[in-house]
């Protein structure tokens, strides 16, 4: 299972979809979601293709991998944000990525999934509000599941 990281078709940009029956800062926020439940799945399998390569990943799979999280996440903040360029959704997307897998390789948080979560919202926050997306609206979209009911 943990060679399918390197093994799957590569995803980028033109290979990345958004759904447009529904709202993509919904479907931006629940990908967050996803991402946090299984980024420790997605660390074990990259350690283990290490493992069975027998050194370790100097910008192969782990640049690869974060590149394709960086297209799937940057096509959604697009689709958030009518208007913007696709440079500046990769580089978006390269933030928030960055502070959720970067926290999450060192250990930096005993709870990881919901100071790390708040992290990635921010950095979204900061990109997308006022410019882009209505600061309720952002909001109600991007609390955490557990506070929406």
């Amino acid at each position: 299972m943990a060679t399918y990281l390197v093994r799957r078709p590569r995803m980028d940009w033109d290979s990345t979809w958004v759904d447009p029956d529904t709202d993509p800062l919904v479907q931006l926020a629940r990908l967050l979601d996803l991402s946090l439940s299984e980024l420790p799945n997605y660390l074990l399998a990259l350690r283990l293709v290490d493992e069975i390569a027998g050194t370790a990943s100097e910008g192969g799979t782990h640049a690869r991998t974060f590149r394709e999280g960086e297209a799937v996440f940057a096509r959604l903040v697009a689709a958030s944000a009518p208007g913007m360029s696709r440079e500046t959704a990769t580089r978006i997307a390269r933030d928030a990525l960055s502070a959720m897998v970067g926290s999450a390789v060192l250990g930096l948080d005993p709870e990881p999934e919901a100071a790390v979560r708040d992290r990635v919202v921010a950095v979204l926050r900061a990109a997308l509000v006022p410019a882009y997306v209505e600061p309720h609206r952002f909001d109600e979209t991007m609390r955490p599941a557990e506070q929406t009911a």
